[in-house]
């Protein structure tokens, strides 16, 4: 009776999903699947009024509510969880058609938007460490509340949709600094796989011989001696919080 009732509910489920491909389970009315449809539309359209506030501005009341609904009948979504769905809307929009209403740069500013709610959200616990340790030689402490990403878009600096903006690789660190403030800093790829390293539990110095040997430095010294300085900007920046205690 389980085994079947468990059946039954992902057929309901898969059919809510995607009535057009398959078919409403025997025994359901179509006003039960219009209850339930109704139902699950209104949930996801409050999850992304959540998550997309200013993309939904952005783009206008019109275009966000064709947008809202052609993910929610044709993107096979697998659920309406508020930590999942966003995630979901955002690979949409990657593949989602360019028109005149959604701008070319628009996936990427709801990715942008979406990963810092999802900083924001982030549930971390901060390890000890010295905030005033010496990062060249000791194990570094990274805030652990970040993501990093890059865009083809300056995501940061769009405001307005009628700004005039020109794509740009743009590399992103959105930080909580003090499980409260949100804090975007611009980077590069080069500081991210740099970070990576110190992630891996490399000091700096360990971390800096790494990247000038990736690189193929003829004077790998160099990058040692301006590794204090990146290292003290990451740390002032908030990406470093300091060293193992």
């Amino acid at each position: 009776m389980v085994k079947d009732f468990r059946h039954f509910q992902f057929e309901f489920a898969r059919h809510l999903r995607q009535p057009h491909v398959f078919p409403r389970p025997e025994g359901v009315t179509p006003q039960s699947v219009e209850i339930y449809q109704s139902a699950r539309f209104a949930r996801v359209k409050e999850v992304l009024a959540l998550v997309f506030v200013r993309s939904h501005l952005l783009v206008g009341n019109q275009a966000w509510s064709e947008l809202v609904e052609h993910f929610y009948w044709h993107w096979p979504t697998h659920g309406t969880r508020q930590n999942h769905l966003p995630y979901e809307f955002v690979c949409f929009l990657a593949e989602f058609p360019k028109t005149e209403e959604i701008p070319a740069w628009f996936a990427n500013f709801a990715q942008y938007e979406w990963m810092q709610w999802r900083v924001s959200a982030m549930n971390v616990e901060t390890p000890a460490f010295n905030p005033t340790g010496d990062l060249m030689r000791e194990r570094v402490v990274l805030n652990p509340a970040r993501e990093d990403a890059s865009f083809d878009w300056p995501v940061h600096s769009i405001e307005k949709e009628c700004d005039p903006i020109e794509p740009a690789t743009t590399v992103l660190w959105v930080l909580r600094i003090n499980n409260e403030e949100l804090q975007v800093v611009p980077t590069d790829l080069f500081t991210v796989q740099l970070v990576s390293l110190l992630k891996s539990g490399l000091t700096g110095q360990e971390a800096m011989a790494a990247m000038a040997a990736w690189f193929e430095l003829k004077n790998p010294q160099d990058l040692q001696a301006e590794g204090v300085h990146i290292l003290n900007d990451l740390r002032e920046a908030g990406v470093i919080l300091g060293t193992v205690a």
